[in-house]
């Protein structure tokens, strides 16, 4: 009879130390996406803009906010055909407008790419915002090219060093077409 007892006692001990050692991951995370609608482009209509807006909210103050926006877009022949257009992408924070990305394409095919750009830079205390601009554009057309079809979708991805953040610290992201 006391083995028994002693099992138990050592299996009780045993779990609450499991259940006293757990603790949860000290930082916090949100990602929020949107999508984009279809664009299209051929020898009259060459670039699309969209004005991206994006906010956090929460108690705050922030330790060690961060963040990434990405734009994951994919661009393609309406017909299966390319004649190498020369497509131009420039993803840029309006609220630090000092580091834009660029990325410059020659469509062979159809093109499935991101690029992304640094937020919260400029934030401690909520509330956060920040404003982007999404350019696509083709920089060469011929007239034998093939009208091409731009969709895909917009995400900004915010963590910080507080996990007592999570529970009450909320993302927004708008995209709207400019152009």
């Amino acid at each position: 009879m006391p083995s028994r007892l002693w099992t138990r006692t050592i299996l009780a001990i045993g779990a609450a130390a499991s259940i006293a050692t757990t603790v949860a991951p000290i930082d916090w995370n949100s990602v929020v996406e949107e999508m984009i609608g279809s664009e299209f482009f051929d020898a009259t209509r060459t670039k699309a803009v969209y004005a991206i807006h994006s906010e956090i909210d929460g108690p705050g103050p922030y330790k060690d906010l961060h963040g990434t926006l990405t734009a994951s877009l994919v661009v393609r022949s309406t017909n299966g055909l390319y004649y190498e257009p020369h497509v131009r992408i420039t993803l840029t924070s309006l609220t630090n407008p000092d580091e834009p990305e660029i990325q410059d394409v020659m469509l062979t095919g159809p093109l499935d790419t991101w690029i992304d750009v640094t937020a919260w830079r400029h934030c401690a205390l909520p509330p956060c915002a920040e404003d982007f601009e999404l350019t696509v554009e083709t920089l060469s057309w011929t007239n034998i090219a093939a009208p091409l079809e731009l969709s895909g979708s917009i995400e900004i991805a915010s963590s910080g060093d507080d996990n007592s953040l999570e529970l009450s610290t909320t993302s927004t992201l708008t995209v709207t077409p400019v152009q």
